[in-house]
């Protein structure tokens, strides 16, 4: 399905900002170097002079909205400007707690203790997968099919800890075991592959969901 959509789409080519989410998808929606836009940090936020492309589109007469499942686009980050509708998909986090709690270096402390001491790991537990965040935007994507619009749509998966699919328990992440042997190459390749065919099913039943929008709207 990725392959299809860079086939039949317009493809561009980029050159990545910087080695992780924050910084590299402010630079996407605002054109800016990480040195401009500010949000070059964990505790960071884009700051409110950075035009995004929402914000650039909104005159023009479109819908706005984002779903997003990477606690570093949260909008206590300010990764809402321009958008109508934004909405962080917040993974499950421990007893009770809330965004701004769970960025408590306490709280990193006892996640890590009660993750390790787990045998079975549940994806709910470390970001929202692919298929939660569809269940979002496909509602949405059927409300404004005859509207044009921008719609910005950021999956975790494929992303550490890597799952075994069809869900089973099985994972390998990163903040129990930061250094992994390397006999654990090969298991993680195949895991890696596996949430990579997970996610290209999820872009599928979304365009596929895209198409017969389009169809509906046409008739």
């Amino acid at each position: 399905h990725l392959d299809a959509l860079a086939r039949d789409g317009t493809a561009f080519q980029a050159f990545g900002q910087s080695t992780w989410t924050k910084p590299s998808i402010a630079t996407i929606l605002t054109s800016l170097y990480a040195s401009s836009h500010g949000a070059m940090a964990k505790p960071a936020s884009l700051s409110d002079g950075a035009v995004t492309l929402a914000e650039r589109v909104k005159p023009a007469g479109y819908a706005t909205a984002g779903f997003v499942s990477n606690i570093n686009l949260a909008p206590s980050f300010n990764f809402q400007q321009g958008f109508d509708e934004y909405e962080y998909l917040a993974p499950d986090y421990l007893m009770g707690a809330s965004e701004a709690s769970s960025k408590l270096i306490l709280y990193s402390i006892v996640r890590k203790i009660w993750l390790g001491a787990k045998s079975s790991r549940s994806v709910n537990q470390y970001y929202q997968d692919s298929l939660t965040v569809n269940e979002h935007v496909l509602p949405w994507l059927a409300k404004h099919r005859q509207d044009r619009f921008f719609l910005l749509i950021h999956y975790m998966d494929p992303h550490d800890p890597y799952f075994h699919h069809p869900y089973d328990g099985e994972a390998i992440a990163r903040v129990e075991n930061p250094n992994p042997p390397p006999a654990l190459a090969d298991r993680m390749r195949e895991l890696y592959a596996g949430e990579v065919k997970h996610v290209d099913e999820s872009v599928g039943a979304l365009i596929e969901r895209s198409r017969l929008n389009v169809l509906a709207a046409n008739r």
